[in-house]
């Protein structure tokens, strides 16, 4: 009988956090890949709010606190995935599956 390691492999801990989008996104936070919060070109801070499928793909959007403005962003902005249409669950398995094949 081979040897099973008792820890999960990389492969198995990507596998989980790709499970769903939201996982992903919180995957991709919480590693600095996106950010909490992004500044507003009012000077405000924008912050991530839960948005309908309609307004964008990703489900969040930065929005800006300063009361009057009403300027919104994509939760990609500021990162090297924005102008980017793949899934959150697709750039963390091509991000990550390289090194497990090593």
């Amino acid at each position: 009988m081979p040897f099973q390691s008792q820890q999960p492999s990389l492969f198995d801990e990507i596998f989980e956090v790709t499970k769903t989008e939201d996982a992903a996104r919180q995957f991709l936070l919480q590693n600095g890949v996106l950010q909490t919060t992004y500044r507003c070109s009012c000077s405000g801070t924008m912050t991530l709010h839960p948005c309908a499928a309609t307004k964008s793909q990703d489900l969040y959007i930065f929005k800006c606190s300063e009361s009057g403005c009403k300027k919104t962003k994509s939760i990609r902005s500021g990162s090297y995935l924005q102008g980017s249409n793949l899934p959150f669950a697709t750039i963390v398995r091509l991000l990550y599956c390289p090194r497990t094949l090593r």
